[in-house]
């Protein structure tokens, strides 16, 4: 029947195309429905992951070609610069808007509708979508990726928020390392953690973004630190421009609500540094991807590194209440820990050894104090 869907997905970006794109090669004979917000798909992302030994490989198993790979980064505050050497690593980026295309390709025999505001979901055995043009749709299972509407849904209540305006610009002459990623140039602060992150396609372009962790977000703030910073780089020109807000917090795992969360409200963004892609794609390469069923339904429900998630919340402890020092945490573990496990750390693949690397890295006192929640 007309509207009757088998699964309905509440939201078309990377999450729901990832989960698709692999569903779908032994599922495409079921009736499943796309409703996405926006007119088009967006063109103002950027997606990085790492890439290496032991880690899931994005790129040959999504047939996605990167903008730029690295293998050197940089991390840089007031009194010192870290480069480091990380191949046989490499640091990849790619670009939003195809990205996103090509996986929209790769789902087999899907309705994408875009442009689709959901105004109300209702569950009676079947879920009943209605739209704000009026428009109602059924299907037996749904996946939502809208994002979390309040702080009820996190385990703990020291949730930041990852604020961010980029702009991908283009300048006359040779003025950028294209040979390194910068991950982190930090500016001083008391209110808020901020720094500058900067990926040199070529020595002639590059995408600087000005990034926020902080608990009230202020885009009059950000855009006016973001245009003093560009003012480094001479007579550029705009090529596009990014904006959004990360919610960084430990989300819990809600495995009672009929509706399968997937995307932010999912917990599959990484609570402490935003990372997404590499999170997806190691959940769906542990899923069966079966038909899903009422019996097999439970394994469809998104479940965080349990240890990673908690020494990410103590993170977020320091950072929440102590934003100034939070410099000088990622300034020391780039410092002093193993650069291999770091990497394996940030992509959810890290070893027990590559655990005690991290937590040894890192102050002690400062991060004890995060622990137990003390502050002077």
């Amino acid at each position: 029947m007309k509207n009757i869907y088998d699964i309905i997905f509440i939201g078309g970006g990377l999450s729901t195309l990832m989960f698709l794109s692999q569903y779908t090669k032994n599922n495409s004979k079921q009736k499943i429905l796309v409703l996405e917000k926006n007119k088009k798909i967006r063109s103002d992302q950027t997606f990085c992951v790492w890439a290496g030994p032991n880690l899931f490989d994005i790129e040959k198993t999504y047939k996605l070609k990167p903008k730029k790979i690295w293998q050197s980064i940089k991390l840089i505050n007031s009194k010192e610069s870290i480069l480091q050497k990380i191949k046989p690593y490499q640091y990849k980026a790619f670009d939003g808007n195809k990205t996103l295309q090509l996986l929209l390709a790769q789902c087999k025999n899907i309705t994408y509708k875009k442009n689709i505001i959901v105004d109300d979901i209702v569950y009676e055995n079947l879920f009943l979508v209605r739209t704000k043009s009026g428009e109602l749709f059924k299907s037996t299972y749904l996946f939502d990726s809208r994002p979390p509407k309040n702080k009820a849904i996190y385990k703990y209540p020291e949730v930041l928020n990852q604020a961010f305006i980029g702009t991908e610009i283009s300048v006359a002459r040779d003025q950028f390392d294209d040979t390194a990623a910068t991950l982190m140039n930090f500016q001083k602060s008391d209110d808020a953690i901020i720094f500058n992150y900067i990926l040199p396609f070529s020595k002639k372009r590059a995408l600087i973004e000005t990034t926020f962790f902080t608990k009230k977000v202020d885009f009059n703030l950000i855009s006016k630190v973001h245009k003093n910073f560009l003012h480094h780089y001479q007579d550029y020109k705009i090529i596009r421009k990014e904006k959004a807000i990360l919610p960084m917090g430990v989300i819990k795992n809600d495995t009672n609500s009929q509706a399968i969360k997937i995307g932010i409200s999912a917990g599959m963004i990484r609570p402490a540094t935003g990372y997404s892609m590499q999170r997806i794609a190691n959940w769906l390469g542990k899923l069966d991807l079966k038909r899903i069923t009422q019996s097999n339904k439970a394994t469809y429900y998104f479940q965080g590194p349990i240890l990673l998630d908690w020494l990410d919340s103590i993170f977020l402890k320091v950072c929440y209440n102590k934003p100034e020092i939070g410099p000088l945490l990622f300034i020391s573990l780039f410092k002093n820990a193993n650069i291999f496990s770091i990497i394996r750390f940030l992509s959810d693949s890290s070893t027990t050894l590559d655990i005690i690397k991290i937590i040894l890295a890192l102050p002690k006192k400062i991060m004890v104090k995060g622990l137990f929640n003390y502050y002077e």
